[in-house]
């Protein structure tokens, strides 16, 4: 089975888990109006149970022990009330979780700041499962984990999360994964957090993958002034960017103290490493020799000094644009990828970017059935079906968007005509077909062709 696979079901196993609690029943206490603190809400909780704060400034300090719960916002998608709905801390973990195991405790839509501890000063998992969706974390400090310390096999999914301005005096300036644990993060942004010594942002000896993701301006007094890592690593549609080192690894810095090959696993694709610096080497990225990475589809310019420093020669480094010019292998070079506006860390593509169809399908298509860029748009928007021409991936985190595109544009030339039509009949019946799907269903159906018709002429 896949990594990306055992993550799926893991994931399954636990939403089916946290289905059976809500059956149970399941209650919705209000702070402040059926508790005034939110600790004396969590102790009355039961599993199931959603605890709503209302906006205000909370004491932090808070545990949350062996139980299943929500800890949420009055509204987590309207941020104006995440920014007034603030768990603050004083010389104490803001959030502490203990001992749930593989029932998830979720925490939504949050600010969570000034934390201070010896392990995660905005939130520590240990032993747990834990989501925390839409919440920003903010001036937290600890000696590993300035935001969010991980550990003792637990598991965290951060979703949709601003995590900026923390501090690790040691390692992991935003978080600190201990071996055994799992963590990943969706659609987030980790800025301008500091550590000590190693990961400016993130540390981990664990299991971490980052999805859709911009990790940049961080820094480390030693390596890995966005990550360092000695465990297995996932970069999928990231921008680690403007990120420095003291010593190694100005964006990051794989490094394992074990005898090559090393079994762990370390796979960067459909990324940008732009703009990173590091005092000694590898500016861009640099990866021990005892690791087998896999790296593709990535984009590594403007990072001083050097771009890609890959140590082990049984890597697999292919279809990647460096600076200067970088590892040896199928489909790599090195020309200007014309940023669209660098300065101001916009590393969208320009139209006449050579990173625009340089990739490989296969290579994304191995590691993900979320077809999509960093902002969410299709990563397959120029092929031709009409002349069989399939669209072929960008190298980097964008994809770039050569046009309006509208529902039932197959071709993506910003109308919808009569090539979308037979394009339609083409793949009827076909599954996860991307733009033919007009509707969105899974599948090209007699609705798509409908929406075809209506649409019909130029995408508005």
């Amino acid at each position: 089975m896949e990594t990306g696979d055992i993550h799926v079901a893991f994931f399954v196993l636990i939403a089916a888990v946290a289905g059976l609690v809500c059956e149970a029943g399941a209650a919705t206490i209000s702070v402040p109006g059926d508790f005034s603190t939110i600790q004396d809400a969590i102790n009355a909780a039961n599993d199931g149970d959603e605890i709503v704060i209302g906006p205000g400034t909370y004491t932090g300090d808070l545990q949350v022990p062996a139980k299943s719960i929500t800890l949420r916002s009055s509204d987590p998608n309207d941020p104006g009330i995440v920014a007034s709905t603030v768990i603050e801390s004083n010389l104490a973990v803001a959030i502490r979780v203990l001992s749930t195991g593989m029932a998830p405790v979720v925490i939504e839509g949050l600010t969570i700041t000034g934390g201070d501890a010896a392990t995660g000063g905005g939130i520590n998992v240990s032993s747990s499962t834990v989501f925390v969706r839409r919440c920003v974390l903010t001036e937290n400090n600890a000696i590993d984990g300035g935001a969010i310390g991980v550990l003792l096999n637990s598991s965290v999914v951060c979703e949709a999360c601003i995590i900026q301005d923390n501090t690790a005096s040691e390692d992991g300036g935003a978080l600190s994964c201990d071996g055994g644990s799992k963590v990943v993060f969706v659609d987030c942004t980790v800025t301008c957090n500091f550590a000590g010594d190693d990961g400016g942002a993130i540390q981990s000896s664990g299991e971490v993958e980052f999805r859709e993701t911009m990790i940049m301006e961080n820094s480390a007094g030693g390596d890995g002034g966005g990550i360092f890592n000695n465990g297995d690593l996932l970069l999928l549609n990231v921008v680690l960017a403007k990120n420095t080192a003291d010593g190694f690894g100005g964006g990051m810095f794989s490094f394992s103290p074990g005898p090559p090959p090393n079994t762990d696993d370390v796979r960067i694709v459909n990324s940008t490493i732009a703009g990173n610096s590091a005092l000694f080497d590898a500016g861009g990225a640099g990866v021990d020799a005892s690791f087998m990475p896999l790296i593709s589809n990535t984009l590594s310019w403007g990072n001083s000094p050097n771009g890609l420093i890959v140590g082990f020669s049984g890597a697999d480094v292919s279809h990647c644009l460096v600076q200067p010019d970088g590892p040896f292998g199928p489909g790599n070079f090195s020309l200007d990828p014309l940023f669209v506006d660098p300065a101001a860390c916009d590393f969208r593509l320009q139209p006449d970017s050579p990173a625009i169809d340089a990739g490989l399908n296969s290579l994304i298509n191995s590691i993900d059935t979320v077809l999509t860029d960093i902002d969410g748009n299709p990563r397959f928007v120029d092929g031709d079906p009409m002349r069989g021409e399939d669209a072929i991936v960008d190298i980097g985190a964008y994809e770039f968007q050569n046009a309006i595109v509208c529902a039932g544009d197959c071709d993506a030339n910003g109308t919808v005509d009569f090539n979308d039509l037979v394009a339609m009949l083409f793949e009827f019946g076909v599954s996860d077909d991307g733009r033919c799907d007009a509707d969105g269903s899974g599948a090209v159906d007699f609705n798509d062709l409908v929406a075809a018709l209506f649409a019909f002429g130029p995408c508005p």
